[in-house]
């Protein structure tokens, strides 16, 4: 058969000069095996930096959907870019008041009253940058969104129930609230859990969000500063007068999400060493002799780990480089280059 013949002879060929080619390489490390190691060691410390310039991806629709012709996810980018919605929930700090009894009513004027003295408390809270030899202070009316309603332009933007009074709380419509110091509002994006009465009107809600805004214009040095001090305010509130509120508090701010993220990822950074350091306490033993020093292996286990260890790095490093996003399926990659490694020095 001719052209079984001819695969044939293809494969030989190629085998032939694949074995040429590792036969050259080990014949290279074999004869400089000093130079090998320290080529090694350079590319390997020139790769492992850019391990600091890694970007992960979380989004389910961007990971596992097609990346063309993805017609929901364009459409959901397409909306982003024109209405800035990613930017306004990146610049906010939130608070909620919730409770988990079905008969309080939260729209209550003694509920409404303790939620505005926190509130007031946040408005009022100062906070201070230092830009070169001067001090800046400033509250949140300094650095909020400003109201897009004519006339109230200096206004903040809507925060939530406590911009309103306890007769303008009482008739809220069920579903878009219209105020001309902030316009058109969902009700939705600020009352939770809600109860409508027989004339169409919230009657009483299980939760109240709470929504600082904060200008695009702002430096990013004060924004993160007035989160900061928001945070520390909020979690002084909650552990000095939490037992006495008549709600519970939840809190977060723009770094939230991305703090969490980072203590999961500290955690499983400190299973890996664990791992690591087990690996390598197992090819210890089973590579050393006690009986027989000279035939003894026990420093090549570390050797062989420590190009384990290389090997990740260079990848890792060589990955941030080429701008290839981290995702969950790329983390159980280390794991398999540990065992795959210990495996082959065996």
């Amino acid at each position: 058969m001719p052209c079984l013949d001819r695969f044939s002879v293809a494969a030989a060929t190629i085998e032939s000069r694949l074995a040429d080619g590792f036969g050259y390489v080990g014949m290279c490390v074999g004869s400089y095996p000093f130079r090998s190691i320290l080529l090694a060691l350079v590319m390997c410390a020139s790769l492992v930096p850019g391990i600091t310039m890694i970007k992960s991806e979380s989004a389910a629709q961007k990971l596992y959907a097609p990346a063309r012709w993805n017609r929901a996810r364009d459409e959901r980018e397409l909306y982003s870019a024109i209405f800035g919605n990613q930017d306004i929930e990146k610049r906010t700090s939130s608070l909620l008041a919730y409770t988990s009894n079905d008969a309080q009513n939260l729209l209550d004027a003694e509920v409404i009253n303790s939620l505005r003295s926190i509130h007031e408390g946040i408005i009022k809270m100062e906070s201070v940058i230092a830009t070169g030899d001067k001090k800046i202070s400033f509250t949140f009316k300094d650095i909020c969104k400003r109201s897009g309603s004519i006339g109230y332009e200096s206004n903040c933007s809507f925060i939530g129930v406590v911009d309103l009074s306890q007769e303008e709380i009482k008739r809220i419509p069920a579903s878009f609230y219209n105020n001309p110091r902030f316009g058109y509002i969902p009700v939705a994006t600020f009352l939770g859990g809600r109860v409508e009465s027989e004339n169409s009107f919230v009657k009483s809600a299980a939760g109240l969000l709470l929504q600082y805004s904060i200008a695009e214009t702002t430096d990013k040095s004060m924004m993160a500063r007035w989160e900061e001090d928001f945070l520390k305010h909020v979690q002084t509130v909650a552990k000095e007068q939490g037992p006495s509120l008549p709600f519970k508090l939840a809190y977060e701010i723009e770094k939230s999400e991305e703090e969490e993220l980072s203590k999961s990822t500290s955690s499983d950074i400190k299973l890996l060493i664990v791992s690591f350091v087990a690996v390598m306490a197992f090819t210890f033993i089973v590579m050393h002799s006690f009986m027989d020093k000279v035939a003894s292996k026990a420093f090549l286990s570390f050797a062989a780990c420590g190009a384990i260890g290389m090997a990740i790095g260079s990848s890792f490093g060589l990955m941030g480089y080429s701008q290839v996003k981290f995702n969950p399926v790329v983390a159980f990659v280390t794991f398999l280059l540990l065992g795959l490694g210990v495996d082959d020095s065996f």
